[in-house]
């Protein structure tokens, strides 16, 4: 078994692995930071590079006293060539990590966010590079997102767990013929520049558009004028979206 010797005393340094794999033999390893995670690239014996991020959670023992315990949550798997071990001279880059074979030598996107196409899939991804930049609607990297360091909430990681929704619309049902003001229940909603929002109510492939107020708990939103909407017969459904504007 191999020892951690530190200098000046006698007791070895003890620790739990982060993360295991019992089917697959570890050939190399690269590790990095971005957005305050550790990442670490693994290489395979069987051409595969294994992406893990790794987490320090504080445990508390005593009234004095607490431990910091590491874990491992792995978030994305690339075949680089299948059967071929990956050699242990991985380098990382900002934006790519280069991995070589015993005869191929392949640059890889450290990310892959835009594959994330709404704010679920995006945090739930668990992919440290990535976060929902909420005023953009888009998945990105935080340096891709406006202003993301102006307001938490611009870019939300997956740590944070927390998605910009409308939670509630209150009245849930008006009459076409009357023009009322929704008030939306809107979590996690970030600030613009000047507090200006847009309501947007699409019918029939047409969107009309009015101004929001912003409320404590999301935003006010008055309905379009009724001779601006278009007729509604049995056969047709009705929707309401709401996006934000700058």
């Amino acid at each position: 078994m191999d020892v951690n010797q530190p200098l000046g005393t006698t007791n070895p340094i003890e620790t739990e692995p982060a993360i295991t794999f019992d089917d697959v033999l570890l050939t190399s390893v690269a590790a990095t930071t971005t957005n305050d995670y550790s990442v670490a690239f693994l290489g395979t014996s069987d051409g595969r590079l294994i992406k893990v991020v790794i987490e320090g959670q504080r445990h508390q023992i005593s009234i004095d006293q607490s431990r910091i315990a590491i874990k491992a949550y792995l978030f994305g798997e690339v075949v680089i060539q299948s059967g071929h071990p990956i050699n242990k001279d991985m380098v990382v880059g900002k934006d790519h990590l280069y991995v070589m074979t015993t005869r191929r030598v392949t640059m890889i996107k450290v990310q892959q966010c835009h594959q994330h196409r709404n704010c679920m899939d995006c945090l739930g991804a668990r992919d440290p590079y990535c976060g929902w930049c909420s005023l953009e609607n888009k998945c990105s990297i935080r340096s891709n997102c406006a202003e993301a360091a102006s307001d938490p909430l611009y870019w939300l990681s997956y740590k944070s767990g927390k998605c910009t929704t409308i939670s509630n619309v209150n009245p849930a049902q008006i009459q076409r013929t009357t023009t009322r003001t929704l008030n939306l229940v809107i979590d996690n909603l970030p600030m613009t520049d000047g507090g200006h929002y847009l309501c947007v109510f699409t019918m029939f492939g047409k969107s009309q558009t009015t101004n929001a107020t912003r409320s404590p708990t999301g935003v006010f939103c008055p309905t379009p004028s009724t001779d601006s909407l278009p007729l509604i017969t049995s056969d047709t459904r009705k929707y309401i979206r709401m996006d934000k504007n700058k």
